[in-house]
């Protein structure tokens, strides 16, 4: 393997007095993935050869390429020295006071990835701290994904996170909400894998890495909540999980047409609540899922109210004309600007309610009659 000439490497602190106090991060690591381009020589001062990988193994390789390890040598970003174990290793220096290429920055400044609060060790200990033991290892930490969030949105901003895991995302944003006073929204994507079943996690009661970051969220909420001076300040949330439609298709059984036919009776699939409904109807029609959902008792039917009145559903059975008079009283104290009513296409006590219903409906001003 070639060795990298570092001749220029020089075992002084320069820069300290200006870019400030520095942690040291080994060069070498097997967590990345193997590189070949990366897996060449550097030479220790006393002349020995260092390589990332010990006895050929092929396991693990510098973080940095060979350019940039010499433009760290030139601008003191480089140290080499012995470890706890004797064994010389090669290590970057993260100074407080300067981003990755180097330049100063205001001391108001963060730098990303620079300052020790930004590593996983931190987010470690304040994993532990905020469920009473060891859950979830190596989780980002909340800080760094603040700051990227705050740099990189404005305060009406939808965050999105296709990696949800620890729901560090969430904790980030509620506690940047919590600061600036913003009103940002995130939502977090999760596959529910399994803990293991000697993990911390499991022993504790959480089956998959989503009820640990739903956990998570609530505990972290509480917490920015209690610490906050913003009185409305927004920590909750709502759990979605995809499913199949709640609504049956049609799909006889020509063997037993009778039993299809009783089946069809409630074209709702077995297990399914009103409420799962409602947020299919929602989903259907591009309506936000953040919209408040309300319900109004009328007789011996429920309304659910979506948007303070722009979408009303009832999903009862034996709906009779009368429910007309009450859907007009609670289209004018509502006063939405546009109104859909939405019914099961068999939850009418007869044909003759339905077509009643429609036409109270349409004589005021309700022209948006849809069954399911």
């Amino acid at each position: 393997m070639p060795v990298e000439d570092i001749d220029r490497y020089k075992l002084t602190d320069k820069y300290e007095s200006i870019r400030g106090r520095f942690q040291l991060i080994k060069l070498d690591s097997a967590s990345l993935g193997y590189i070949k381009s990366l897996d060449y020589g550097i030479v220790a001062p006393d002349g020995t050869q260092i390589f990332p990988n010990k006895d050929d193994k092929k396991v693990s390789r510098w973080r940095w390429s060979k350019d940039k390890l010499k433009w760290g040598i030139e601008n003191d970003f480089v140290q080499i020295k012995k470890d706890s174990n004797g064994d010389w290793a090669v290590y970057t220096k993260q100074y407080l006071n300067c981003d990755k290429d180097g330049n100063i920055l205001p001391r108001t400044i963060q730098p990303i990835g620079v300052i020790s609060k930004f590593s996983t060790t931190q987010s470690n200990k304040l994993m532990k701290k905020i469920f009473g033991g060891a859950i979830f290892n190596y989780s980002k930490p909340y800080e760094l994904i603040e700051y990227l969030i705050k740099i990189a949105t404005n305060e009406n901003s939808i965050i999105l996170d296709f990696f949800s895991g620890s729901a560090t995302t969430a904790h980030a944003t509620m506690k940047l909400n919590s600061e600036d006073k913003s009103t940002r929204n995130f939502i977090l994507v999760q596959i529910p894998e399994e803990t293991d079943e000697n993990s911390g996690a499991y022993k504790s009661g959480y089956r998959n890495i989503c009820e640990i970051g739903k956990e998570r969220i609530h505990k972290a909420g509480d917490k920015i909540k209690s610490e906050s001076n913003k009185n409305d300040l927004d920590i909750g949330f709502k759990v979605f999980k995809l499913d199949s439609s709640n609504l049956n298709k049609w799909n006889p059984d020509y063997n037993d047409v009778q039993k299809t036919l009783m089946d069809s009776v409630d074209n709702v699939v077995s297990g399914r609540s009103e409420l799962d409904i409602v947020y299919e109807i929602m989903i259907k029609y591009g309506i936000d899922l953040t919209l408040a959902i309300e319900k109004y008792d009328c007789d011996e039917w429920t309304i659910y109210s979506v948007g303070y009145g722009a979408l009303l559903i009832c999903l009862d059975n034996n709906i009779t004309k009368e429910i007309a008079d009450f859907i007009i009283k609670l289209k004018n104290k509502l006063n939405p600007v546009t109104l859909r009513v939405v019914f099961k296409d068999n939850g009418f006590k007869g044909d003759s309610d339905k077509t009643n219903i429609k036409e109270t409906l349409k004589t005021n001003g309700i022209d948006e009659f849809i069954t399911i």
